[in-house]
């Protein structure tokens, strides 16, 4: 059974993609593709990595295929041959996806160009002679406009090295320096707002972020740093700004069937369990007052007539999560219950993993999407039944 669905999964993939190469909407987009109009200097860089690409296939010795002593003698090594040079140009622009048509288009107007530096000019890269001097559609590294002006900064400094210069390496742009995040100044020599100087040499400047609390500048890292707090924080003399747990505020931010989160500089308002009319916080065990229809029961709310859950008592331990170690409303408790579940529930999913992908071969890439425990209780029950031995370490 295994093999028919194989061979039928085979049979439509290989459907799909026959389907696919013929679809007309996929050749409209390659036709697209091919007609991008690219920049002038962008289409000579492109014409120039085929050209290449194509020097890289067609490198060998000598002329193939023919008297190899005549072509010696009578058109050179083949390496600077025009037999090669006709190989090179008959499959020019093909490996090109955008801007294919323009790629086209550009090498039969620089034929001759190109002619006149394979025979004389080889000691000139290629790229240089063509789209620099010859066409003039772009400019050396570190160089823009019309007339190829150097960028601020150059050779060895462009923009402070925090930046980049406008219309580099081709004949368009002011060269004016457009600064990476947390730079600025006209060449990106001085930090941004909301980030301080973290370093600086004669070389180099490094700008760092502020702390998330901190609203504009700042002058050093953390949030004693800050120059002026954001809403949600308020500013200590000794240890600058610190959260505001707005769940201690009064009155309580949530309304009377939520909890309040603390969060850094906000808070969250969740449900409360649908066993509270009101509550401190997740779960049943956490109701100030049960909700119509619960009953209080060993501390936990239950449905009237509903047996209380097995669980009664749990460990609840303190995580410390904020930068203030001694306010106690940064340690909130996680019960230990709830997290031995979810490492156990986790290691037994791990551990059947591999035996059930085993049983099912190459199926189980297709069920992958499906919920992982689910199959997996699947397979076994069903081996379970024919009396095969399962066993998990």
């Amino acid at each position: 059974m295994t093999v028919d669905v194989l061979i039928l999964f085979l049979v439509l993939s290989l459907t799909i993609l026959i389907g696919n190469s013929q679809d007309p909407n996929i050749q409209r987009m390659k036709e697209n593709l091919h007609a991008v109009k690219l920049p002038p200097c962008q289409a000579c860089k492109v014409l120039v990595e085929s050209f290449k690409k194509e020097m890289e296939r067609t490198a060998r010795g000598k002329f193939e295929g023919g008297d190899a002593a005549w072509e010696e003698e009578r058109l050179g090594s083949y390496s600077h041959s025009e037999v090669r040079l006709v190989e090179i140009q008959e499959k020019l622009c093909t490996n090109v996806e955008r801007g294919k048509d323009q790629c086209h288009a550009l090498s039969e107007e620089t034929e001759q160009y190109i002619d006149d530096w394979w025979f004389s000019k080889q000691d000139v890269d290629l790229y240089t002679f063509l789209c620099i001097k010859t066409l003039k559609h772009c400019c050396p590294d570190n160089h823009y406009g019309a007339d190829c002006k150097p960028c601020p900064g150059f050779p060895s400094n462009i923009c402070n090295k925090s930046g980049k210069c406008k219309g580099a390496g081709t004949r368009k742009g002011n060269g004016k320096c457009s600064c990476e995040a947390g730079y600025m100044g006209e060449l990106c020599n001085s930090c941004a707002s909301e980030y301080y100087e973290s370093y600086r040499d004669e070389d180099k400047l490094l700008c760092s972020p502020c702390h998330s609390s901190c609203q504009g500048s700042c002058t050093q890292a953390g949030p004693k740093g800050c120059s002026v707090c954001k809403p949600g924080w308020f500013m200590d003399t000794e240890k600058g700004c610190l959260d505001v747990n707005e769940c201690f505020m009064k009155p309580n931010p949530c309304t009377r069937n939520e909890f309040c989160v603390n969060n850094d500089g906000s808070y969250t308002c969740l449900a409360c369990d649908k066993a509270c009319e009101s509550c401190q916080g997740d779960g049943p065990d956490m109701c100030d007052k049960c909700a119509e229809g619960y009953s209080l029961k060993d501390n936990i709310c239950v449905g009237k007539g509903n047996r209380a859950r097995t669980r009664k008592k749990s460990i609840i331990v303190p995580v410390f999560k904020k930068v203030e170690k001694t306010n106690c409303s940064n340690f909130p408790g996680i019960s230990l219950l709830l997290m031995m579940y979810r490492i156990l529930s986790n290691i037994l999913l791990r551990r059947l993993t591999p035996y059930v992908d085993k049983l099912l071969g190459f199926i189980s890439v297709v069920l992958g999407v499906i919920d992982g425990l689910l199959i997996r209780f699947f397979v076994f029950d069903r081996y379970w039944r024919k009396n095969r031995s399962i066993r998990v370490r």
